[in-house]
């Protein structure tokens, strides 16, 4: 098998047995019997558990990043709302479709590894960095009022979409769509935030 793909098959065992087990319970071994390899091999591509988790975090970090398009206002393009509505639709899907890398960020405990905690901190903290930047870029373009503590709106936005994927990934209903999922997140973050239309220029 090619390297890549080999290491691509590592890390979909592990992200399978971390999801199942969680960080603290899963060991090397584990990940080893589920990608059925060797010992041997499995060192080839990676030192430890904590840097095959790290791995996988940060993909899962940039593949959310790559769902979040930045708006775009000329003349021609979609409306800001259905920029937005794209935006969501894209996170979602991928949030719904890697359940396994989901639970992992969204299910398990802190306090009791200090490197797997500033792991989790690290990508919430560049989460929420990201959605405050994007918050800023919408005052600046007229779309978000003026006055939030734009820190605070950025953190409140992540609590509840952790909390909302925690139940999905949780509970899976199968009557919940992506369409109606967008629709209930952009109900709930954006009117509380945006610009009356009426007093857009």
């Amino acid at each position: 098998m090619e390297p890549e793909r080999r290491r691509e098959q590592i890390l979909k065992a592990a992200s399978r047995v971390f999801a199942q087990q969680g960080y603290h319970r899963a060991s090397v071994a584990d990940i080893i019997a589920e990608a059925k390899i060797a010992r041997g091999t499995f060192y080839l591509y990676f030192p430890g558990k904590r840097e095959i988790f790290s791995e996988l975090v940060d993909v899962f970090a940039v593949r959310i990043a790559n769902c979040l398009q930045r708006i775009n206002l000329d003349q021609g393009q979609p409306s800001w709302e259905d920029q937005l509505r794209a935006n969501t639709a894209k996170l979602a899907a991928l949030l719904l479709e890697e359940t396994e890398l989901t639970t992992i960020l969204y299910h398990h405990g802190m306090g009791l590894d200090p490197e797997f905690d500033a792991k989790i901190q690290e990508f919430y903290s560049r989460t929420a960095a990201a959605i405050e930047g994007a918050l800023a870029l919408g005052q600046e373009m007229g779309i978000i009022r003026k006055g939030p503590d734009l820190k605070l709106a950025a953190r409140n936005m992540l609590g509840s979409i952790k909390e909302v994927f925690y139940y999905l990934t949780r509970t899976r209903p199968k009557s919940v769509s992506v369409e109606a999922l967008v629709e209930e997140m952009l109900g709930y973050h954006l009117y509380g935030l945006a610009v009356p239309p009426k007093s857009r220029s």
